[in-house]
């Protein structure tokens, strides 16, 4: 009677032994698969569906018995042009082992997603070829983008517009003090470099303070405004209206010499006692004083000058212009 081989039996056992390690790894890293998060998918050298987890399922709204076995060519979520472009990579870079990642965007079930498609060619140690990838969703960052992309926009708008209103008269709309100082500063610049002309036109309104006591200061402003509308109508697009004070204004002149500043200035004059009117039928008047930029004095000088020529209007009898 033979007795049995006991190194076969114990080489048989440790086969065993090994078998059921590998389908206990085999079964760990299917459910490492299932478990992930986003879908994730494989394809044979055919371009066949292989493997894909519960994800790929759920976000797809598809089942894997509808899907094993076949290619995009079958597949109804997708659209016929998907479908011939999805296949046409599949089948040029199947076993590449090369990394493609690009953006695209799925109709499913849960409405349009935007997604990081990632995928790569696989070459098994049998030689086997196939293709793996993952779809990561996207949507809720690119909808947090594009509403930071938003509020990027809505911030710098509404720094523009605190820029335009630290620059700018909230009653008449015209240019205050500030952007006033700046042009001033590059015209005395310009001057000096290259010799160009220019002249600075200062005025207020005539007994401004018995108009807001007489008629009240809804009515002083609307005169306000008023002289606004008259600057602005007889000035050119080059020219710089500001209202500095209460009822006193401003305009730089850039390229003027004196007596073309001085028959602006006329003309202004005249325009405010025509067009401004009181209730009851009261002219409104305006004092003006005119003064051109004189060799290397500073801005300061020059505004000096033009008040001074304003306070000989005034002195001189109102609602006229002197320089």
């Amino acid at each position: 009677m033979q007795k049995p081989d006991d190194t076969s039996a114990g080489g048989c056992q440790a086969l065993q032994a090994e078998l059921a390690a590998l389908r206990r790894k085999l079964a760990f890293y299917e459910a490492l698969v299932e478990d992930l998060p986003m879908p994730v998918f494989a394809k044979d050298e055919h371009s066949r569906f292989c493997l894909f987890n519960r994800a790929y399922e759920k976000f797809f709204g598809a089942r894997r018995e509808d899907m094993l076995g076949r290619t995009v060519l079958e597949l109804d979520f997708l659209s016929p042009e998907e479908r011939e472009r999805y296949q046409a990579e599949d089948t040029a870079h199947v076993g590449e082992v090369d990394e493609k990642h690009y953006h695209v965007s799925y109709a499913t079930p849960q409405g349009l997603r935007h997604t990081l498609y990632w995928t790569r060619g696989i070459v098994s140690s049998l030689g086997e070829i196939g293709r793996v990838g993952v779809i990561v969703d996207i949507s809720k960052e690119r909808q947090l983008r594009i509403k930071l992309a938003q509020k990027i926009r809505e911030l710098r708008d509404a720094r523009a517009e605190l820029q335009q209103l630290c620059r700018t008269d909230a009653l008449t709309g015209l240019a205050n003090r500030r952007p006033l100082d700046d042009m001033l500063e590059k015209c005395v610049a310009m001057a000096r470099r290259h010799g160009h002309p220019f002249s600075l036109l200062m005025f207020d309104l005539d007994f401004f303070k018995r108009i807001n006591d007489s008629y009240g200061h809804e009515q002083g402003d609307k005169t306000l405004q008023a002289c606004a509308a008259v600057l602005r109508e007889n000035t050119r697009r080059e020219d710089l209206p500001a209202r500095v004070g209460g009822e006193e204004f401003c305009i730089l002149l850039p390229g003027t010499v004196l007596g073309n500043a001085l028959g602006m200035a006329e003309r202004i004059r005249l325009a405010v006692s025509r067009n401004i009117i009181l209730p009851g039928g009261r002219a409104v008047t305006a004092s003006l004083g005119v003064a051109q930029y004189q060799a290397d004095e500073s801005a300061e000088d020059l505004l000096r000058r033009a008040d001074e020529a304003l306070y000989r209007a005034k002195e001189g009898g109102r609602n006229r212009v002197c320089s």
